[in-house]
């Protein structure tokens, strides 16, 4: 709950003071809108990250992968005892990032069932049936090679009803070409740092997108608006 001050000009007057996390809120909640700009910086970082997670190919994410994380993604990557300011700073995004990617099946080699974000629905974007992984470890383990498609008789056999329809829902490529990594808060799925910011600060993405929406059909002069 926010905490209130109250305080007087050199007139007397009284005037409202409020803490420094309501005044960052947008101005549609309530608030300022004033940037954080701790969570801006993360926010910043993550864009350096996902390119690095998304270009495994370049220069950069070479040189780092054989310094810090040879035997496993930049995403599970530890951060260890002797590491860099700059691969502080990076890893310090990791956590937001991995709050908003979402991964686009191809032909399921990358993507672990059981600890990778893959399925999309309203309940999750995480596998939610107990873990097994005896029975499969890979989304390419139940994808059927020959036909291009689901291997229902293994989903049938190993998913609750919720991944069952989520995982159906997924359309599959004949080229089964490699996973992707997407962006789940764009329109186009590449990284937005102005989205990654509104999930820093814990908002509701789809909320704070209705309320700018109420307030511009809202029947005011263009300058009030622009106020608001």
């Amino acid at each position: 709950m926010a905490r209130f001050w109250w305080g007087s000009n050199e007139k007397g007057r009284k005037i409202h003071w409020k803490n420094w996390s309501s005044l960052c809120q947008p101005k549609c909640l309530g608030g300022m809108g004033f940037r954080d700009l701790g969570v801006f910086n993360i926010a910043l970082l993550g864009k350096k990250l996902w390119r690095l997670a998304t270009h495994e190919s370049s220069r950069v994410s070479r040189v780092l992968k054989a310094k810090y994380y040879p035997r496993t993604s930049i995403l599970e990557a530890a951060l260890g005892p002797l590491s860099s300011y700059s691969w502080k700073s990076l890893w310090s995004s990791k956590a937001l990032v991995k709050e908003g990617m979402l991964w686009r099946v191809g032909n399921g080699r990358n993507i672990k069932i059981w600890s990778d974000p893959w399925l999309i629905d309203d309940e999750s974007r995480f596998a939610t049936t107990n873990e097994n992984n005896e029975l499969c470890q890979y989304v390419e383990e139940i994808i059927d090679k020959e036909n291009y498609t689901w291997d229902l008789q293994k989903i049938e056999g190993i998913f609750n009803d919720r991944d069952k329809h989520a995982i159906m829902a997924i359309p599959l490529s004949e080229r089964l070409t490699d996973d992707t990594l997407t962006w789940v808060w764009s329109k186009d799925g590449h990284y937005s740092v102005k989205s990654a910011y509104t999930l820093g600060k814990s908002l509701d993405l789809d909320n704070f997108d209705h309320y700018w929406v109420e307030i511009w059909k809202a029947k005011v002069t263009p300058k009030v608006r622009h106020f608001l």
